[in-house]
Formats: C-alpha cells, sequence, structure tokens
C-alpha cells in the first residue's frame, strides 16, 4: 500500500461494513513499525530487547503491539519469532489490528498506552539487524506444520513463493 485512504473513504467503508475491524498497514509509506509480542512470551526476553516507552495495544489473547517510529532510509522486514521466541517484527508490507477490533470470540483490543497520550518512540536498532537480511525459505519444512505463533508468516511465505513465479496479471 501506497496511500492512506481518506476519512470520506473511511466513512463509506464503515457505513457499508458497520462491522468491520480496523487495521493498520506498517512499513515505510506510514511510517510504523509494530512489535508483535504473541502469548507465550516471556517478560525476560522482551525486557532484553530494551524497548522505549511508546504506544502500546494489548490483543485478546493478553498478547501486546508496541508502535514505533519506522527508521528512515533502513529496511525492516516482517519476521515470526527471529528476534526472540513469540515476539514478531511487522514492517515494510506488514499489518496490525488495532482497537477498538474485536476478536472473533468479542474480545477487543485495547490501549495500553494510546497514540492521544504518546508519540511513537524510534524504533532501536535492535530490532533492525536480526530481520535485516532476507533468508530463503524452505517450504519443505513449512508444508510438515509450523509452531505456536508461525501460521501467518509460514502461510505468507508459501503463498509468496507460489506468486514470485506467475506474472502478476495472472494473481
Amino acid at each position: 500500500q501506497t496511500t492512506s485512504p481518506t476519512e470520506e473513504r473511511l466513512r463509506g467503508w464503515w457505513k457499508k461494513t458497520p462491522w468491520a475491524q480496523v487495521g493498520l498497514v506498517t512499513g515505510p509509506s506510514v511510517g510504523i513499525v509494530v512489535v508483535d509480542v504473541d502469548i507465550g512470551y516471556k517478560e525476560e526476553d522482551l525486557n532484553a530487547l530494551g524497548l522505549p516507552l511508546t504506544v502500546c495495544s494489548e490483543t485478546p489473547t493478553t498478547g501486546r503491539h508496541i508502535f514505533l517510529k519506522y527508521p528512515k532510509g533502513r529496511t525492516v522486514r516482517n519476521s515470526a519469532s527471529k528476534i526472540k521466541p513469540f515476539i514478531d517484527v511487522r514492517g515494510r508490507g506488514g499489518f496490525a489490528v488495532l482497537p477498538p477490533s474485536l476478536y472473533p470470540d468479542k474480545r477487543p483490543y485495547k490501549w495500553i498506552i494510546s497514540p492521544d497520550d504518546a508519540d511513537m518512540a524510534e524504533c532501536p536498532d535492535v530490532l533492525l539487524e536480526p530481520v535485516g537480511e532476507h533468508e530463503k525459505t524452505d517450504f519443505s519444512k513449512l508444508v510438515g506444520g509450523v509452531g505456536t505463533g508461525g501460521r501467518n508468516h509460514s502461510a505468507a511465505s508459501i503463498l509468496g513463493g507460489l506468486l514470485r513465479y506467475q506474472p502478476t496479471h495472472q494473481w
């Protein structure tokens, strides 16, 4: 995504589908990186990253989304459990679900620190180095199943691998 929808377009979407959830595209076009902390993480792993105090939400599964400024002139790729187990990075081409969206069982996403109450902090280098190099995906391992917290990333990798060899007009 290279542009954000206008307020008029958003209002039209909400009028047409008032039950829709709220999502945020991450990456340089919007200037945001999200650290997605999944259920099962260890508090000491999160603390070891030394993330600054910043805008943050709680997910319905007691995880967190930590919002940071996308670093100018750098590439932040999406990753799943590369920096620490159950801690994902949503950078270029990623997305995060925002409050007040609801989980399928109706539990809500909630702001811990709202963007109305604080500015987003700078993205620390510790998030960039482990996910900076693109690794080739071993698709045979993905087909055999993945662990908790890796489904979405694995599905996107498989789909990307398939689409890579198809002309875009056939997508």
